[in-house]
């Protein structure tokens, strides 16, 4: 990042949380930039391995859900905020064939079990959300060179209540302020309307 780009005091990102990805923008100079990560990456993948007592970010998708599906966190947003009998959920786990996915008997919420040699270890759908979001805050701090406390977050129409406030509770524990959530069609046309606004000026 140039010193010369004056970034506001108190910078709002935009982030899409997608299924498989997601990617973090802000709007600055009458442009949207996409922030990459620190190896240049600017769509990445909601997953996480988990080696070494330590969750670690994927870099690249895993190939095969069904090699390893012991030892992969994958697919959160489709399990935040919903219950583990969740007809939609388990119609979900058979198709996907992953066996990781167990009900968490203290909630009845789904959570990952990860199985890597002797040792298990569980981790709830909103621990996996809010390791994301704290990776999306940090991206966004080193990239802009300040703190990043607010954000804008795109979720499909078919949330509800249960998930967007899933969704806010965990941004809250990663350190984000979620300032408003745009359903991802809306997000959509503003985006276009946006663009066009743009290119009009250029004539």
């Amino acid at each position: 990042m140039d010193d010369d780009d004056d970034y506001d005091d108190e910078p709002i990102i935009g982030i899409d949380l997608g299924t498989t990805f997601y990617c973090v923008g802000i709007y600055h100079d009458h442009q949207v930039i996409i922030i990459p990560n620190n190896n240049g990456d600017r769509i990445i993948p909601t997953q996480f391995s988990y080696y070494k007592s330590y969750l670690h970010s994927r870099r690249k998708p895993f190939k095969n859900y069904e090699e390893n599906s012991n030892q992969q966190i994958i697919f959160p947003k489709i399990l935040i905020g919903r219950n583990y009998n969740d007809p939609e959920i388990q119609k979900f786990l058979k198709k996907s064939l992953l066996i990781n996915i167990i009900k968490d008997e203290n909630s009845d919420k789904p959570q990952y079990c990860i199985i890597n040699k002797d040792e298990i270890t569980k981790f709830s759908v909103d621990d996996i959300y809010t390791e994301i979001l704290k990776t999306i805050k940090r991206i966004s701090e080193d990239f802009l060179g300040k703190e990043v406390n607010k954000a804008l977050i795109t979720v499909p129409v078919y949330f509800n209540n249960e998930q967007r406030e899933a969704t806010k509770n965990a941004a809250k524990k990663a350190g984000l302020h979620i300032i408003d959530m745009i359903y991802e069609p809306t997000a959509a046309v503003i985006a276009y309307g946006l663009n066009e606004g743009l290119e009009k000026k250029k004539y």
